[in-house]
């Protein structure tokens, strides 16, 4: 090679390199830029108690979350949300009520006279507490309405949860018929057939069918003199309403797999976020309060630099994909810290959302929250992750005394303001995902333990115990430098990770 090749070479290579270091100091340079959050919660029912918390942070926090369920009239979260801004702080607002809202700042119309009001002090709303947590552990939650297709005829099935049982039921038109049917974990069916035409059904059907290919059927009488009409397999011929397999019915289960329970919570949260709205009540509308009249909060006409967000300790993924604009991943109980904020980052990046996190209850008891020392290593591992807000949970049950920082937290908090955030050496951002693991396409496993439920309806599966090790020996291998993302099709990570790994991976 001559020396002009080389001398070309050369030039190019030095190039590169410039290149490379330039495009690295400008990403670092745009992270430190990011707005980042910290913030405290008050959940209390005093106005003063607010004030007083507001004079107690706000050298060292930027952001103030009413999250109280007895302050939420008009005059009140004004008054605090002046106060906080009058502070430097920024403001959000805390509601969990859709369909039944409780204040002025449950409906699309309070949320955007609140951005009018105070602009880009108002950051926006976090809109009910841990949807996902409730798909997992709500012993009975109702999951609306699912549309399924059965013999080539839709139907709209209400679908809810009981214990170890899916429940739903529907309407025929047709028949005048309700239909409620139950499937139990241990395999069994049961579907009563209830008919308001009483010349021709006078009373309820009610089948059992059993994995074993039993069936039961029992025609009730109510209180009636007659007794109960009952057929087995022995005379089910002689029944004379259809019967139909336990093949059958059990295709007709409302959810029955991850996907199905995926598009249950999504749409479920969803429907939560785009309810019903209507302003014609406004006009007569009391100035300090408002009561239920239908209206309810609306995505879609909310003004766009309004964040929804929640906090959540699992299925972040579909928090993100229901809708919301951020996601806080709870820091709680004894759950590795670094595995979730690899879940809500990985959600996050791959959805092109905000995330950050939320210190919160490590006991049951006071004192409630971790101490001042892990607290303040959890601020900083967040901060350098990236996370875009970080908000401490100050709530315990005693509502006479709700607030549980104490002196250790109020000084990590001021720490970490004083020492990581206003300190140049720490760029926001600085621990980037350098690896990624991909875990199947819809597995909603709550993997707080390899033996939590999937979805708060199956047990660990076959799958979990192989997803559980390798999502620990990465968590190990990386730390903070490791994404955990879903499956989906069309799926491509190499632009952006420079090691990628499959959870079936040997």
């Amino acid at each position: 090679m001559g020396k002009a090749k080389l001398f070309v070479v050369a030039a190019v290579l030095l190039l590169l390199v410039c290149v490379i270091a330039v495009t690295s100091y400008v990403v670092l340079s745009q992270e430190k830029e990011k707005p980042f959050y910290v913030g405290v919660t008050y959940c209390g029912r005093s106005v003063q108690e607010a004030k007083e918390l507001i004079d107690k942070v706000k050298d060292y926090t930027n952001l103030f979350i009413l999250q109280s369920a007895t302050l939420q009239n008009v005059i009140d979260v004004e008054e605090i949300g002046d106060y906080a801004i009058a502070s430097n702080l920024k403001f959000a607002v805390y509601t969990s009520c859709s369909f039944y809202p409780r204040s002025y700042y449950s409906t699309t119309y309070g949320v955007n006279a609140a951005k009018e009001r105070w602009g880009e002090d108002f950051i926006g709303v976090y809109f009910y507490d841990e949807p996902g947590g409730d798909m997992l552990d709500e012993p009975s939650i109702s999951y609306g309405y699912v549309e399924q297709q059965v013999d080539g005829m839709p139907r709209s099935l209400q679908v809810s949860k009981h214990g170890d049982v899916i429940s739903s039921y529907y309407y025929d038109n047709k028949t005048a018929t309700y239909v409620y049917a139950k499937y139990y974990s241990d395999g069994r069916i049961n579907i009563t057939y209830y008919n308001t035409d009483y010349e021709n059904y006078p009373f309820p059907f009610d089948y059992w069918y059993y994995p074993d290919g039993e069936i039961t059927v029992c025609q009730e009488t109510w209180g009636s003199e007659i007794e109960n009409i009952v057929y087995t397999s022995e005379n089910i011929t002689q029944c004379p309403y259809p019967v139909q397999t336990y093949e059958q019915v059990l295709k007709q289960k409302p959810i029955q797999n991850n996907d199905d329970a995926a598009k249950v919570f999504v749409n479920k949260t969803k429907d939560r976020m785009y309810g019903n709205t209507g302003t014609s009540y406004l006009e007569n509308m009391p100035d300090d309060m408002i009561v239920y009249t239908g209206e309810s909060l609306n995505k879609t006409q909310l003004d766009k630099s309004v964040l929804l967000f929640t906090a959540d300790y699992g299925l972040y993924w579909w928090d993100y994909k229901s809708d919301y604009d951020l996601v806080l991943a709870e820091l709680a109980w004894n759950n590795s810290a670094t595995q979730e904020i690899a879940l809500v980052r990985g959600a996050a990046n791959f959805q092109n959302k905000q995330w950050g996190t939320c210190i919160t209850w490590k006991y049951t008891h006071a004192p409630f929250l971790t101490d001042g020392v892990e607290m303040f290593e959890q601020l900083k591992m967040s901060y350098e992750a990236g996370a875009n807000y970080v908000m401490i949970f100050n709530y315990s049950e005693d509502p006479t005394n709700p607030n549980i920082l104490l002196d250790e937290h109020f000084s990590a908090l001021e720490s970490f303001w004083n020492d990581i955030v206003q300190n140049p050496a720490f760029v926001h951002g600085s621990i980037r995902a350098k690896a990624i693991l991909v875990l199947p396409e819809n597995y909603g496993w709550g993997m707080r333990n390899q033996h939590d439920n999937i979805w708060g309806i199956w047990p660990a599966d076959d799958a979990s115990q192989e997803v559980w090790t390798k999502v620990q020996s990465k968590v190990n291998e990386y730390g903070l430098e490791l994404d955990i993302v879903f499956e989906k099709p069309n799926f491509f990570a190499s632009w952006k990770y420079a090691d990628i790994y499959y959870w079936h991976q040997k």
